[in-house]
C-alpha cells in the first residue's frame, strides 16, 4: 500500500493514518534502541500524535502547562533516565564542550561551524520553498510529517517544528537552503516521518543523515539526543541509531534489510527535562542495494 502525505487540511488525517499503518510502537520507536543495536529497549508506552497546524490555542510558543521543576525532578528520580540520555551525558563529558554554548566554531569533513556542506547523493535537503507548508513553529516539509509523544509529561503542544534558515545554511543564509529544526524547552519526544519508500523484500537499505544538537551547556544536563529509525516493513517496529555529538554537525547512519515492499525513515529529537533542546536534521541520503535514491520527499 502506498502512503501519501497531501498538503493542506488533509495532511493531519494522512499522517495519522500513516502512523497507524506503519504501526509505530512508541515504547520502542520513540525510546529508540541501545546505541547501534537493532533490538529496542523496553520502555513505558507513550501516546503519539501527529502535529498539525494551526496551533494557536494555545500556540507552541510560549509553552503552556509548563511542568513544575519539582515534577520533572521527581519523574527523573522515579523513572530514571533512559540509557540513551545517560550515554548522551557521557559523550558530552568526553567531548569536553562545557563552557562553549551554541554551535562550535569547528571545521570537519562535512561542515564549517553552522554551515553544512552540500552532499552529492541527497534525496531530501529541506531546501525547496514550495515544499514547506503551514506556519511558524508548526512547519512540515513535503511528505515528511511531524509527530510527538503526548502523555502529560511529554506534551506535543510544546514541541516546535521549523524551517531553519541559519543552522545548516550558514554562510548561504538568505538563499533557498534550509534544515529541519525540532525544539522545546520542556521534556519531549518528537520527530518527522518520511513518506513510505518503495523497495523489494530483501533489499539492503542504507540511510544517512546529518544532525546537529545545539550545545545548551546546561551543567550536568546534557541528556538530549538525536536518533534515526528505519521501519523495515509497514506494521513493524523500527531499528534505531542514536546521535550524541554536541555543538557540531555529525552523521547518523544505519543499514537494514527490507522485510516488506515499503520502508519508512524517522528523524527524532529527545529530551527528558526542561532544557533548551534544539536538534537539527539535513541532507537525507537513502541507498537501496547501493543505489542512491534521487527523491525521498
Amino acid at each position: 500500500m502506498s502512503i501519501s502525505y497531501p498538503v493542506g487540511r488533509r495532511f493531519g488525517w494522512a499522517l495519522l493514518a500513516a502512523l497507524l499503518l506503519v504501526g509505530v510502537t512508541v515504547s520502542s520507536a520513540l525510546a529508540g534502541a541501545d546505541s547501534g543495536e537493532e533490538d529496542a529497549l523496553e520502555a513505558p508506552a507513550l501516546t503519539i500524535k501527529p502535529v498539525v497546524a494551526p496551533r494557536r490555542s494555545p500556540p507552541p510558543i510560549p509553552h503552556s502547562s509548563v511542568l513544575d521543576p519539582e515534577t520533572i525532578e521527581n519523574f527523573i528520580q522515579s523513572e530514571g533516565l533512559r540509557q540513551q540520555s545517560e550515554e548522551a551525558a557521557e559523550a558530552a563529558e568526553e567531548q569536553d564542550v562545557a563552557g562553549e554554548p551554541g554551535v562550535l566554531d569547528t571545521v570537519t569533513s562535512i561542515a564549517n561551524g553552522i554551515t553544512l556542506f552540500e552532499s552529492e547523493d541527497v534525496c531530501n535537503d529541506f531546501d525547496r520553498n514550495s515544499r514547506w507548508q503551514d506556519e511558524v513553529w508548526t512547519s512540515y516539509y513535503s511528505g515528511w510529517g511531524p509527530f510527538a509523544a503526548d502523555d502529560g509529561y511529554f506534551q506535543a503542544k510544546n514541541v516546535t517544528f521549523d524551517r531553519e534558515r541559519v543552522v545548516g545554511p550558514g554562510s548561504e543564509y538568505g538563499s533557498d537552503h534550509a534544515s529541519m529544526k525540532i525544539a522545546s524547552n520542556q521534556p519531549y519526544d518528537a520527530g518527522v516521518m518520511s513518506p513510505a519508500i518503495d523497495v523489494d523484500p530483501g533489499d539492503t537499505v542504507r540511510v544517512r543523515v546529518a544532525y546537529l544538537i545545539y550545545n545548551h551547556d546546561t551543567e550536568d544536563r546534557n541528556w538530549d539526543y538525536a536518533s534515526m529509525g528505519i521501519i523495515p516493513k509497514l506494521g513493524e517496529t523500527a531499528s534505531y541509531v542514536q546521535g550524541y555529538h554536541r555543538g557540531a554537525w555529525a552523521i547518523l547512519e544505519q543499514e537494514i534489510v527490507a522485510e516488506g515492499d515499503q520502508v519508512v525513515v524517522m528523524l527524532q529529537g529527545h529530551s527528558p527535562a526542561a532544557i533548551n533542546s534544539n536538534i537539527y536534521f539535513d541532507n537525507v541520503e537513502i541507498y537501496v542495494n547501493g543505489k542512491a535514491k534521487s527523491n525521498c520527499q
